[in-house]
């Protein structure tokens, strides 16, 4: 037969043990936000977007189902047209900038509504000014080279990016949120150890339990503890978890 370790403990007196110590939950939780507040905040670089919007326009574009379906895949081309490396690596060489052809492309997003040939351009970047050229470059290459590559007629743009003032949305609020969730799970399961760790006789039931002997009779310390004791009982009768650990 296995030899088995009981751990017995009353899940009120769990609880009071907790709610003696919630500051101590609502400290960690606090510090931890404040200090993933702080971090991100610190870490995160502000992100500016901008954009514009460039109509593909042909000729020979009709409203039957056959013209309809070549518009779209013609729409899809000029997507892949615009975010290619033949356009970023233009870019790159006419403004003279000092990144790759790879991170402008990156940057690119280019989506439309369906049946249209509208096309709305945006550009991502960490300087507003940056992103405002690069994007109004990327329309004027991008145009000449769908011209060039591709049956259509013209690409005009209906209006230029500009200067982004304000950073798109980040997640500092979000990673304090989580920041503090983890402060607080880890102050309760640290307090939640210490009371299963904690083997101070305070009643008749902890000398049966540790140290194996019985008790005749129990003379409380103060009326708080014959109380307390009184309490701890009442909750015992209501429910007691038992762990078994081998």
């Amino acid at each position: 037969m296995e030899n088995q370790n009981e751990i017995e403990f009353d899940l009120m007196q769990l609880l009071r043990y907790l709610f003696k110590r919630v500051w101590i939950i609502l400290l960690a939780t606090a510090i931890f936000a404040g200090a993933g507040y702080v971090i991100s905040k610190k870490t995160t670089v502000p992100q500016y977007t901008t954009s514009c919007r460039v109509y593909v326009y042909q000729k020979e574009a009709g409203y039957s189902y056959n013209e309809i379906l070549v518009s779209m895949y013609m729409r899809n081309d000029c997507e892949i047209m615009i975010t290619g490396r033949n356009v970023s690596e233009r870019v790159v060489d006419e403004l003279e900038l000092n990144m790759s052809a790879n991170a402008i492309s990156a940057g690119l997003k280019v989506t439309s509504e369906d049946d249209s040939r509208v096309l709305d351009i945006s550009y991502t970047d960490t300087n507003p000014m940056r992103a405002a050229a690069i994007l109004n470059k990327v329309c004027d290459v991008a145009a000449e080279e769908i011209e060039n590559h591709m049956n259509v007629d013209a690409v005009t743009t209906i209006y230029s990016a500009e200067v982004p003032t304000t950073p798109v949305a980040t997640n500092i609020n979000r990673d304090a949120l989580l920041a503090g969730a983890v402060g607080m799970v880890l102050a309760a399961a640290i307090l939640i150890v210490l009371f299963l760790m904690d083997d101070t006789i305070r009643n008749e039931d902890d000398v049966d339990r540790y140290l194996g002997l019985s008790t005749l009779s129990a003379i409380p310390v103060s009326e708080e503890l014959a109380t307390e004791n009184k309490v701890n009982d009442r909750a015992k009768k209501k429910g007691t978890a038992r762990f078994i650990r081998k």
